[in-house]
């Protein structure tokens, strides 16, 4: 049986071909070879890449005769036609001879580390921002194999979206040739430049700390109202807000609804905490078209990839979420009941927490916890007064009072009697 070689190229420079990789590209009795690697092989014996059923069957045809060894960029087992050959050939024909891989030979230029970095493809593949944004705020390096429309620029720009546009960046076009070109900046500075196909990505996260959107603050930090983008949509103010994601008692792994979410004040305040805390996820439910644009527009420039937008009727997207370990009810929309008998039905020990402004929201706030068996219940009052200057003298104005009333729903068949 005559034997497949997969050969790593490296880079693409021949200098950084391996000597058993150089040695197996002579002695093979024929070699296939991507466009650019055909000038690592000095002899005729070889024929460029077609397409991927092409190629295959090629080989087979030229293995009938000799030796058939297929020259792969960088390292032959990360993103690679080795995956193929695998599938289609034995493993006992098949020997895999390793190179230096493009992002290995990158993170060498840039003197980082790489055993707590992640590595991502663009070739073919989908890519998620979440899932990059998740290796970030792990604190981890990202590492990407770009392609001709997702490159370095394309990588920073979706960081800017999402409000990481002062992220430490590098980016490497044509890496070991003669017009090897390494720049280092923000994500912001990446994003304004242009980049070849041959390129390649990085992020560096700063450990422990949020910068995004010139925020400047501490992940834990709680947010003021200037932070958010605002609108003409309701928003619950920053002392009341603070005081909301203290009494909803958030652990790791809290699955959160923000029914009559508004700007999506409250459910970003409470994916940040739960994101110190390791984890958890929001689910901002809001009916207007206007509210759910400026929650995705604070959800982007806060980073918060743990925010998923409902847009409806409560009523109409509780069905389709996941069950909650907490809910804070900002507004119901003259359906509150329904929403607490709903919530009731999916199980115990969900920490609900209600915001009442008006005098019949928190009656019929009480009266359902009554009657739903509701456990715990809490009622607090909470008016917030600021200062005004009147003159050369500042006086206190309120606002109207809120009123917060909370609750745990009861073991199933528990009912008052």
């Amino acid at each position: 049986m005559n034997q497949l070689w997969i050969i790593g190229g490296g880079p693409g420079n021949e200098k950084y071909v391996l000597p058993q990789a150089a040695q197996a590209i002579e002695e093979a009795d024929f070699i296939f070879a991507d466009r650019r690697y055909l000038h690592l092989v000095h002899h005729s014996r070889r024929e460029p890449f077609g397409t991927i059923s092409g190629v295959v069957e090629a080989i087979e045809r030229r293995l009938e005769t000799g030796t058939v060894g297929v020259v792969v960029s960088g390292n032959p087992l990360f993103y690679s036609l080795t995956k193929i050959l695998l599938s289609h050939f034995s493993k006992e024909q098949i020997q895999i001879i390793p190179g230096l891989g493009s992002l290995d030979y990158f993170a060498a230029k840039c003197k980082k580390n790489t055993e707590k970095g992640a590595f991502f493809s663009a070739h073919g593949r989908a890519l998620s921002m979440d899932e990059i944004l998740d290796v970030l705020d792990g604190g981890r390096d990202v590492y990407m194999l770009c392609d001709g429309e997702h490159g370095p620029d394309w990588l920073a720009g979706r960081l800017c979206d999402r409000g990481r546009g002062d992220l430490a960046m590098a980016a490497g076009t044509d890496l070991s040739y003669d017009s090897e070109t390494i720049v280092h900046g923000t994500a912001l500075e990446i994003s304004r430049q242009t980049f070849g196909p041959l390129s390649v990505a990085a992020v560096f996260p700063e450990k422990g700390e949020d910068k995004r959107a010139g925020e400047g603050a501490k992940a834990t930090a709680l947010l003021k109202d200037s932070s958010f983008i605002r609108g003409k949509v309701p928003m619950t103010k920053e002392e009341l807000r603070w005081i909301v994601a203290g009494k909803l008692e958030l652990r790791p792994g809290s699955i959160v609804w923000d029914i009559g979410a508004g700007t999506g004040s409250v459910g970003a305040e409470c994916a940040r905490l739960l994101k110190a805390v390791g984890g958890g996820q929001v689910y901002c439910v809001e009916r207007s078209f206007q509210g759910c644009d400026l929650i995705l527009e604070n959800k982007n420039k806060f980073g918060l990839n743990n925010v998923e937008i409902c847009h409806g009727e409560a009523l109409d997207c509780m069905s389709s979420l996941p069950a909650p370990t907490h809910v804070f009810i900002g507004g119901s929309g003259r359906t509150l009941k329904e929403i607490l008998e709903h919530i009731r039905a999916i199980g115990p020990d969900i920490r609900v927490l209600v915001s009442c402004v008006t005098l019949e929201t928190l009656t019929m706030t009480l009266d359902s916890f009554e009657t739903l068996n509701f456990q715990s219940v809490d009622v607090v009052q909470v008016l917030v007064s600021r200062s005004k200057a009147l003159g050369s003298y500042h006086v206190m104005e309120s606002g109207y009072p809120v009123t917060l009333c909370s609750g745990i729903t009861p073991k199933l068949g528990i009912f008052d009697g």
